[in-house]
């Protein structure tokens, strides 16, 4: 990975400059923390199908990621939007193997039950020993209390069923079940980017989102990007109408190759700041990113 290099001064949000087409060689900077008025144009409603809501994705593919890595501390796990794996480096070759590979859209539900007072996972109500069942929706009868904990832990059943939801989220989105829901919630986005976008003067950014743009700056200055994601995210769950959030989570998400949420952030950016001076260089990022989602 190409690490990003910063641009940044008191009066800016932090600015990712990324490989050709970049925001900064069309002469894009990263949004001012003052927003500017902008007219009521949005993006074409063609370009309206975000995909989901990338806080809760990427809270369950970090469930998924942690529970998965303590489990094969000796494998790397790799969740992409159509399946989970885990994978090796072959330290004679250099070559990236897979040890096991799980389709998320053959996954069915994934609960939790208790069996001789530990937790386990079921796969529609039963004990999946498939290879990658047993690998990867969790090891059902082997050692299944080393990640959670005893039945009548609160916190070891907290931690099991936060992973049962996880897989259940990611499998769901897999096959394209959450499609609806998704749809609706980036209307609703929409109808509240028209309404700001009417104000003649826009609100201030609270102190709660300046705490996570802040964590955010910190946490890229220390190189640390998905912190800083993480932060962008959660001052966006609070103010969803923070355009300089959507823009640099977009830059990060795509410098991290995690397409579908930069195409998300970014549209979300263009909707609220159809006007903006980076708007065509935005938004030809945006379709560099759906060409790599094969969009």
């Amino acid at each position: 990975m190409n690490h990003p290099v910063w641009n940044c001064t008191p009066v800016l949000v932090l600015a990712l400059l990324i490989p050709s087409p970049s925001l900064s060689q069309k002469g894009g900077k990263g949004p001012k923390s003052s927003t500017p008025a902008a007219s009521p144009q949005s993006v074409p409603q063609n370009q309206a199908n975000t995909g989901p809501q990338p806080i809760d994705y990427r809270r369950a593919r970090k469930i998924v990621i942690a529970d998965l890595g303590e489990a094969w501390k000796y494998y790397d796990v790799q969740v992409r939007p159509e399946s989970i794996e885990l994978t090796y480096k072959d330290s004679a070759t250099g070559r990236i193997n897979t040890m096991s590979r799980m389709e998320l859209k053959t996954l069915q539900r994934v609960s939790v039950a208790v069996k001789q007072h530990d937790y386990v996972l079921l796969v529609n109500g039963k004990d999946d020993k498939s290879m990658s069942t047993y690998s990867l929706a969790f090891r059902l009868e082997s050692y299944p209390s080393s990640n959670w904990g005893r039945s009548g832990d609160p916190q070891a059943l907290a931690k099991a069923q936060a992973y049962a939801d996880a897989l259940n989220l990611l499998s769901a989105h897999a096959r394209g079940e959450d499609r609806a829901a998704l749809d609706a919630e980036w209307s609703d986005f929409q109808q509240k980017a028209v309404a700001w976008r009417s104000l003649p003067t826009k609100p201030a950014v609270s102190d709660a989102v300046r705490m996570h743009r802040i964590g955010a700056e910190e946490a890229l200055q220390q190189k640390q990007f998905d912190t800083a994601i993480d932060d962008y995210e959660a001052g966006l769950k609070i103010d969803p109408l923070w355009p300089e959030g959507h823009f640099n989570a977009a830059i990060l998400d795509g410098e991290l190759n995690d397409y579908e949420w930069a195409v998300w952030h970014m549209r979300a950016y263009l909707e609220l700041l159809p006007d903006a001076p980076d708007a065509p260089a935005a938004h030809d990022q945006l379709l560099l990113w759906q060409g790599k989602l094969g969009q």
